[in-house]
């Protein structure tokens, strides 16, 4: 079975406790919310703000508690201005004058909730929270060897279909890449599927690689809980911490850098959901991609806050738009970076 250094056990030590402000009844507030660029996390995975719809389940976060909550509405306001610009390394968010921020207190796991106008103007550059710890998402009903077993099958497998329906699994796998042929053994063992195994030259590793075959029973098994290659399946949307973290180091194993937690993704709907689980993992999040090879990767990260290096007014000329819902936090992601901020009724 896979291993997961130390170094990546999330410590519960980490999470930032937040002070949020009582509800705002007066109505809808002005100059507050995100561009249209915005996105939020919701139970199906990222969705534009302009295509967030009452009824939705959005993650919401609070004090280490993590639970979906219904949308009520969303508010929509024309706004034509200049929003604030915060740029770091990994981090990056848009935001209305009014929307309100979450950043920490000057040496203290505590937050506090500020307007953007507030943060933007102070001379001395505030953190933001880069990650938020769950400490009670529920446990998918998944064993360890299922969800290892996926991520390799995510990664390295292959679908053989015939007349239309599914015929055989196969994961391929150099013997030179470690972690690799021991590990994918012990899930099948673990999950009783017998296999067998091919050695094949494979003109993409340019060497000998082993080739794992199922059988058309045992393929239909792990297509079960798979599904298909080209999206993952949503009861791995679903994990608790251990379960999440699990699944994507195993990612970063079989197709990425395990060292750099770099996975590699072929597809958008990959992308998101990948950064979908990262956040159930503990992890901040943003997107990579070599032109130089084509290559595209999801970066994840432990780093408990982020400073931006650059803090500056932009012009805009659209739509301002914020949900309604219960008071919390909220997972938001902007060109590929996700953050953090409050939301309430």
């Amino acid at each position: 079975m896979i291993n997961i250094p130390n170094s990546l056990l999330v410590s519960k030590t980490a999470t930032p406790s937040v002070d949020l402000p009582s509800a705002n009844r007066s109505g809808a507030p002005i100059h507050r919310g995100f561009d249209d660029a915005t996105e939020i996390l919701t139970a199906t995975g990222f969705k534009t703000l302009a295509a967030l719809m009452p009824g939705d389940s959005i993650y919401l976060w609070l004090n280490g508690t993590m639970r979906l909550v219904n949308v009520s509405a969303v508010l929509a306001e024309h706004y034509d201005g200049e929003l604030h610009f915060y740029k770091g390394k990994a981090f990056e968010q848009l935001a209305a004058p009014n929307q309100p921020l979450m950043v920490k207190y000057r040496q203290s796991q505590r937050c506090t909730v500020l307007t953007s106008e507030v943060v933007f103007n102070e001379n001395r550059a505030r953190r933001f929270p880069a990650r938020l710890v769950v400490d009670n998402s529920p446990s998918a009903d998944l064993t360890d060897a299922q969800i290892a077993l996926a991520a390799m099958v995510y990664t390295d497998g292959s679908f053989v279909v015939r007349n239309g329906s599914l015929h055989s699994i196969n994961i391929t796998k150099s013997p030179n890449r470690k972690p690799g042929i021991q590990e994918i053994k012990e899930v099948c063992r673990a999950l009783n599927l017998k296999f067998k195994i091919r050695d094949n030259y494979d003109e993409r590793y340019n060497s000998r690689v082993k080739r794992f075959l199922f059988s058309k029973e045992h393929s239909k098994t792990i297509a079960g809980f798979v599904g298909q290659k080209s999206s993952i399946a949503p009861a791995f949307l679903a994990m608790d911490i251990k379960q999440a973290l699990l699944f994507l180091y195993t990612w970063a194993c079989f197709d990425g850098v395990e060292q750099h937690m770099l996975l590699q993704y072929d597809n958008t709907t990959i992308r998101d959901q990948l950064q979908h689980i990262a956040y159930l993992a503990g992890f901040t999040s943003h997107t990579i991609s070599r032109l130089r090879d084509k290559t595209n990767y999801v970066k994840l990260s432990l780093t408990s806050t982020a400073t931006p290096l650059v803090r500056e007014l932009v012009r805009y000329n659209g739509f301002l738009r914020t949900p309604v819902c219960a008071p919390g936090i909220a997972a938001f992601r902007r060109n590929g970076f996700t953050f953090y901020a409050p939301v309430s009724d």
